[in-house]
């Protein structure tokens, strides 16, 4: 009786992390996008693809302009439209960037802790009542 009811527990439990652990897959959008892909390409640039330019993926003078601290600078560098310029001679695969590399830990932060708040407890909660089974009697002289 008590092995079948900890089994139907155990089953509710996995039901319960793998809608879970699913949904938090479903949420982060940017670990589901193919790690391989080049992302300093035109399309990404633009923002085509839903994507913003990546930092990896610009000129070395839209770089030196985004750290100028001249205000003047960062103004002309926007008019001349050099602000964000991806170069097209780089390549850069998604998984590089530091934008993919940080969802993918926050992820796996995430999944990690799921698994921990809900197979912790059921664990903890088996763990106590196998205290509660009674010593088996000895066997009769």
């Amino acid at each position: 009786m008590a092995r079948n009811l900890r089994r139907g527990f155990w089953r509710i439990v996995a039901v319960f992390w793998a809608v879970g652990a699913l949904g938090l897959l479903w949420w982060s959008d940017e670990a589901w996008r193919w790690p391989l892909a080049d992302v300093c390409t035109a399309a990404s640039a633009e923002g085509e693809d839903g994507d913003s330019a990546h930092p990896e993926c610009y000129t070395e003078e839209a770089l030196a302009l985004a750290e100028s601290e001249r205000f003047t600078e960062r103004l002309l560098g926007r008019f001349k439209q050099g602000w964000e310029g991806v170069d097209p001679d780089k390549h850069v695969p998604r998984w590089r960037t530091a934008r993919y590399q940080e969802a993918v830990v926050a992820l796996a932060r995430r999944q990690l802790t799921w698994a921990a708040l809900a197979w912790g407890p059921f664990y903890l909660g088996v763990w106590a009542f196998s205290g509660f089974r009674g010593e088996p009697a000895p066997p009769p002289d």
